[in-house]
């Protein structure tokens, strides 16, 4: 959510009127980054100061809107009137999986709290902004009658460097880069399976894959199809320049996500021109591009020798980067944006 946060923030900045740009402030936490106790600090930060911050504002300021970025923190919206807040939704699995509706995810007790206070809440806003047409879905089956508008996101603008003109894949290094966390929505073992099944072929003996997120996970090696995974590199903490530059050297972007609201990474990627291999979620196939490559599920679905020649086909796309930037692009957004919020 601090792209999001950052993007937000560019956008109302030149919009009329005064805006107050309130985060959460995350320095008392850093300062224990080592400590088993940091996450505490980090509920108080979030549950307690924060809040304390929002009834300080709400008394100094008469405040005719707000905008809610990332819809968790919807539970603060019993500190305001209702019917003044517009909320962006990215998606509802956590309370699916909060009312048991996702298979194999539990939830405690506490967290199942947590999610009725957020829905209860979201329901105290006048408008709701999904970020695709998947989430606006989900909102209308769970009863939400409030305006709902499809807000598509946006990357996060990349700073001005080489030129994608210049980019081409190295044949000595070649890889895939897939950018995601640990968790029970994002399905990693997919994509490993899937690039251990691409380097059988001889065409991709040599693939390699760039994992920009958490180590492995014990359950998520125990759903990989081989123990020999030397030909994975994991990074944490990287920069966006950093980021961009995994990007553009890459082969191509791979995402496999299982539960998903939106596919941020795949416009990061072709915004690039880089092209994207995913699967057939429905929030991922509101946004791609025809140069990406659909991969179907289970991987058996697949038929190979076609797979390889379309993978084999895939190169950087100034197109593919001007197609995006076309549809889902900062300005596009910035108006969208601007649109759904102040009418």
């Amino acid at each position: 959510m601090v792209k999001t946060s950052k993007i937000i923030k560019q956008s109302l900045q030149e919009s009329i009127g005064k805006n107050l740009f309130l985060t959460p402030n995350g320095r008392l936490s850093a300062k224990f980054s080592k400590s088993k106790h940091r996450k505490y600090i980090r509920y108080l930060e979030l549950h307690i100061i924060f809040p304390i911050h929002m009834i300080y504002t709400r008394v100094i300021y008469s405040i005719e809107r707000i905008l809610i970025v990332d819809h968790s923190d919807a539970m603060h919206l019993f500190f305001f009137k209702k019917n003044v807040a517009t909320v962006m939704v990215h998606d509802q699995f956590a309370y699916l999986a909060a009312h048991s509706k996702i298979p194999d995810v539990r939830i405690r007790k506490s967290g199942r709290l947590y999610q009725a206070l957020i829905h209860k809440g979201m329901k105290r806003s006048r408008k709701l902004l999904a970020v695709s047409e998947y989430t606006k879905q989900y909102l209308i089956k769970l009863n939400f009658t409030q305006e709902i508008k499809v807000l598509n996101l946006t990357w996060n603008p990349w700073i001005s460097g080489e030129s994608n003109k210049e980019m081409t894949n190295s044949p000595l290094d070649e890889y895939a880069i897939l950018v995601s966390p640990n968790s029970w929505r994002k399905n990693r073992p997919l994509a490993i399976n899937c690039i251990l099944e691409l380097r059988k072929f001889a065409e991709f003996r040599s693939l390699k894959l760039h994992i920009v997120g958490d180590v492995l996970s014990d359950l998520e090696l125990s759903e990989i199809n081989s123990e020999n995974l030397e030909f994975i590199t994991i990074t944490g903490g990287i920069s966006d320049q950093e980021l961009k530059l995994l990007y553009q050297k890459s082969k191509f972007c791979i995402l496999t996500s299982k539960y998903e609201g939106y596919g941020l990474p795949i416009l990061e990627a072709n915004s690039l021109g880089v092209p994207c291999l995913h699967n057939e979620l429905p929030s991922f196939m509101e946004i791609t591009n025809n140069q990406n490559v659909i991969l179907k599920e289970p991987l058996e679905a697949n038929t190979w020798p076609l797979l390889i020649t379309q993978i084999s086909n895939l190169t950087i796309s100034q197109q593919l980067a001007s197609d995006t930037e076309q549809r889902f692009g900062f300005h596009q957004f910035k108006n969208r944006l601007q649109l759904h919020y102040f009418s």
